[in-house]
């Protein structure tokens, strides 16, 4: 183990944050500590990547920012990956909302450009392994996780200036 006090890593997620908007990308098994560590106070949206658990296992925290801002998590994610926020959190998505479960707004997203509040989106698709996997571009930084191939059309995304907003 290093002894090296910034050699503490947790699983990869980001925060994006505009004046107005607050967007993380995945909810890892240290979402909680993540948020709590950065003082994140306001949470407007969260881009998932991919399905893997290691992405999306800390989404139930998102609990405490529907208490503090009193409306449902937006969540962003392609089909694959919205079935299984459906699957591992079933409980959020019942019929019976039982008092403190988390609030979730589920949209899907696929490759193309989106804007989540005034933040600007623009999706690129890469893969891992088989697996699609979403990586995003705001403005002139991308973010892009667990990938082993890009095809040409996506890389042609991450050299583009936006233009379409």
């Amino acid at each position: 183990m290093s002894t090296d006090k910034k050699d503490k890593r947790l699983r990869s997620s980001i925060l994006v944050e505009s004046e107005n908007t607050t967007i993380v990308i995945d909810t890892t098994p240290d979402f909680r500590y993540q948020m709590l560590r950065a003082g994140v106070k306001k949470l407007d949206a969260v881009l998932f990547t991919h399905p893997h658990k290691d992405h999306i296992a800390g989404l139930d925290d998102v609990r405490a920012f529907n208490y503090v801002e009193k409306k449902p998590m937006e969540l962003y994610a392609n089909s694959l990956t919205e079935e299984a926020i459906k699957r591992e959190f079933a409980y959020a998505f019942s019929d019976k909302k039982y008092p403190g479960l988390p609030n979730l707004n589920l949209n899907t997203i696929d490759e193309s450009p989106f804007i989540i509040g005034d933040i600007p989106v623009i999706p690129i698709l890469v893969w891992h392994l088989k697996m699609p996997v979403l990586g995003f571009r705001f403005g002139n930084f991308t973010y892009i996780t667990d990938a082993n191939k890009i095809e040409t059309e996506e890389k042609e995304k991450l050299k583009a200036a936006i233009s379409w907003c």
